[in-house]
């Protein structure tokens, strides 16, 4: 008998191998004692069968599974920006082959300005890692200090800049 598993294997993280060591008219025997035709690699290590024919002719073959290191990308917690502003969302993994943003983009970072879910997908070592952030974007307080008035030396008015929620910087320096 002749049985053939295939070359050595490196995986991606998470990912299985089914070993199929099938030929007609053997048994089988595994490295962990199993007898079936096929074994499911879903750890790194070194996987052995041994085939014997109703002659007691055997055949051998082993393979080792080993698994990429892949480093996972973050683009960090979801994250509030100011209307009018931008955040710059880095996705740079070291080794990285390729970047495919949710938005069109194929780099390592992208700019936004807008409120959603931004998700990107890095390749490396022909694996790849998945991360998406939330981003929101928290608009301007609306200040009214009323019309423009006119005043007379001495005299002066109240402004009311009201508004829930805000501190204020008046251009005095002054925050009351």
């Amino acid at each position: 008998p002749t049985v053939d598993l295939g070359p050595d294997t490196t995986l991606c993280p998470g990912a299985s191998l089914l070993l199929d060591a099938t030929t007609p008219g053997v048994s089988y025997l595994w490295q962990d004692a199993s007898m079936g035709s096929t074994l499911l690699a879903s750890q790194a290590g070194t996987y052995h069968v041994t085939v014997t024919n109703g002659s007691n002719c055997i055949d051998q073959d082993t393979v080792l599974v080993s698994y990429a290191t892949v480093t996972p990308v973050d683009l960090g917690p979801d994250t509030t920006i100011c209307s009018g502003t931008s955040l710059t969302l880095d996705a740079s993994v070291p080794g990285a082959t390729g970047y495919q943003w949710n938005t069109g983009g194929a780099g390592p970072t992208i700019q936004v300005n807008t409120a959603g879910n931004y998700s990107v997908t890095v390749d490396q070592s022909g694996c790849s890692s998945t991360d998406q952030v939330q981003v929101s974007v928290l608009q301007a307080p609306a200040v009214f200090l009323g019309t423009d008035t006119t005043l007379c030396p001495g005299a002066s008015v109240l402004l009311d800049a009201t508004t829930p929620g805000a501190s204020y910087l008046w251009q005095d320096g002054s925050t009351a």
